[in-house]
């Protein structure tokens, strides 16, 4: 039986009549999803990075989905820049803790290699963001095309499904261009200032306390009943800082 990866399906599945063995394997913790819950200190961390409400409820909506639906392909990434160590990690932190467990499993960080290792995760993250590397994530932002083949020592090649959620942090004011047309972002940018040392610690020994498990079952519970995967993200006024025509004008 030959092996593929396939989130959100069964340990056995099938493609085209043919078995294979599934190598994902859910690392979402378990949480008592019908509990009552306070977040309201991450939420707040929320509004202070992404003050515009229709923004962060998309962000949030991204979240909750994601968690919800391992099966679907959400067929944008999500851009997150702002001032350096204004808190954007602290506020994702809660996200990857809640689909990837504390071990961060099905989160990969991008390979540009010849293997191709990430495409066998739930979420890529991206470093260093800038052109060439939009360039070359083009394939794994949205599907089709709806399987990517991933290469292994002395193994056949695998196909894993394309299901990833596409995740770049960034202290860049214009870390990328981006065509007015653009399908494939959602972008923001947080103006918030440097988050003081002992605010932090603080949240994130409330995430290690309770929080997380808190936040989990809060994404659980929001109703993400009318959020569409497939449909193009908004268009935010950061993201129109990125268009190549805004660069175009610039450079005349």
């Amino acid at each position: 039986m030959s092996d593929t990866y396939a989130a959100g399906e069964p340990n056995i599945t099938s493609r085209d009549g043919i078995f294979y063995e599934n190598l994902w394997r859910d690392a979402r913790p378990a949480v008592v999803k019908d509990a009552k819950v306070n977040v309201d200190r991450w939420l707040e961390l929320g509004k202070t990075l992404i003050p515009k409400e229709a923004e962060l409820n998309h962000i949030l909506d991204v979240m909750a989905f994601k968690l919800q639906h391992a099966d679907v392909k959400i067929n944008h990434g999500i851009l997150h820049a702002g001032n350096e160590s204004c808190g954007k990690t602290i506020f994702w932190k809660p996200f990857i803790w809640a689909l990837c467990g504390p071990h961060r499993i099905n989160a990969e960080s991008f390979d540009a290699s010849y293997w191709g290792h990430h495409l066998m995760s739930e979420l890529v993250f991206l470093y260093g963001i800038d052109d060439t590397l939009v360039s070359r994530i083009k394939s794994i932002l949205a599907a089709p095309p709806k399987y990517l083949e991933v290469h292994r020592l002395n193994c056949e090649p695998i196909l894993a499904t394309n299901k990833m959620l596409v995740l770049a942090l960034s202290n860049v004011k214009k870390p990328i261009s981006l065509p007015e047309h653009d399908q494939n972002w959602f972008a923001v940018w947080s103006s918030a200032p440097k988050m003081d040392d002992k605010t932090a610690e603080q949240l994130v020994n409330w995430y290690m306390d309770e929080g997380y498990e808190a936040i989990a079952v809060w994404l659980y519970q929001r109703d993400v009943s009318t959020f569409d995967p497939f449909k193009m993200p908004m268009t935010t006024d950061f993201k129109k800082s990125l268009f190549l025509i805004q660069t175009d004008i610039e450079n005349e």
